[in-house]
């Protein structure tokens, strides 16, 4: 969903050479005072994102499969008639491993996901938070689909760990993101090489620990055709070659960032999402619509981006509990 504020009026053009240190100060404080870190990249490095996306696909170094799961999907532009954007403002949010704990047999069993499974919430969202501070100031904001771990990286408010996912200091892999389009100008360029994170250079436990082979030991670039979490957010059934024990989340993976050194102290930090007693756990492994679930199990999936898809959930809970 595209969301756009009222845009600067020419009459009222700031001296942007002056006001510009005030503003990025006024949103430090304001996104900071909630736990948030960002970055400003000028919006013409975004044609360079969509190139280097473009770029993996038509050299073979990535699967057809990812660019028609996730890649074609990006949205590098404003609609026609929207405010003319300046930059983009990537944002990171610590957040914790999920869990949802499932009563199933007579135990209690954790259910993990990555963080990335759910959204920010008011009023602490960034978009709540940008908007509040740039109108103030005159100008637009708007969210917008483009490849964030990217944006994040070559922004420099993150590092690419060997296993293709995104770290942020003192955070590690266990965080948000979200990007925002904007009309402020940005006050210093800081697009930044792609990089990996310096303790990744002789290190290969998230290789070792990948029971799919999807991260390899001699290239930088992740087999995600591979990736158990591009098997359990794809509806087709499991392959073959993918066995039922390589599972550990409803959602995703956490095999490579559980054991990486760089999560050491966040690996124990964990969100507590819900409970579900043993028939909502019963409806959900049933695949049953949402008209049959609890208030409990509709309120606890609808915290998920993809709650709605409830055979998907369903199949991936079953390759966790015990038949």
């Amino acid at each position: 969903m595209l969301v756009v504020y009222n845009s600067r009026p020419d009459s009222e053009e700031p001296n942007l050479n002056e006001a510009l240190p005030s503003i990025i100060a006024d949103l430090s404080r304001q996104l900071g005072s909630h736990g948030f870190q960002f970055r400003i990249i000028k919006y013409n490095e975004v044609k360079v994102l969509q190139d280097e996306i473009t770029a993996l696909f038509t050299s073979g170094n990535a699967d057809d499969q990812i660019f028609q799961r996730y890649a074609k999907n990006f949205n590098y532009h404003l609609p026609s008639g929207n405010f003319q954007p300046n930059s983009v403002i990537c944002v990171s949010e610590f957040s914790p491993i999920l869990k949802i704990s499932c009563r199933w047999q007579g135990k209690t069993y954790p259910v993990l996901m990555p963080p990335t499974y759910i959204d920010f919430t008011p009023p602490a969202h960034p978009l709540t938070i940008l908007q509040n501070v740039l109108t103030r100031y005159g100008f637009s904001v708007s969210r917008v689909r483009v490849p964030e771990k990217l944006v994040a990286v070559r922004s420099g408010l993150a590092h690419y760990g060997r296993n293709n996912i995104s770290y942020v200091p003192e955070w590690g892999s266990f965080h948000r993101l979200s990007s925002y389009l904007t009309d402020l100008p940005t006050p210093k360029d800081t697009w930044t090489p792609l990089t990996w994170m310096k303790q990744c250079e002789n290190c290969v436990a998230c290789a070792n620990a990948c029971p799919t082979g999807a991260i390899r030991k001699d290239r930088e670039m992740l087999d995600a055709a591979k990736c158990n979490t591009f098997h359990n957010e794809n509806p087709d059934p499991f392959p073959i070659g993918i066995k039922p024990t390589w599972h550990n989340c409803l959602l995703g993976c956490l095999k490579c960032q559980l054991i990486c050194p760089a999560n050491k102290n966040v690996k124990e930090k964990v969100e507590l999402l819900g409970e579900l007693s043993e028939d909502e756990t019963k409806l959900l492994l049933d695949g049953r619509s949402k008209d049959e679930m609890t208030p409990n199990l509709r309120a606890l999936l609808e915290k998920l981006k993809p709650w709605d898809y409830i055979p998907l959930l369903s199949r991936n809970l079953r390759a966790l509990l015990p038949s």
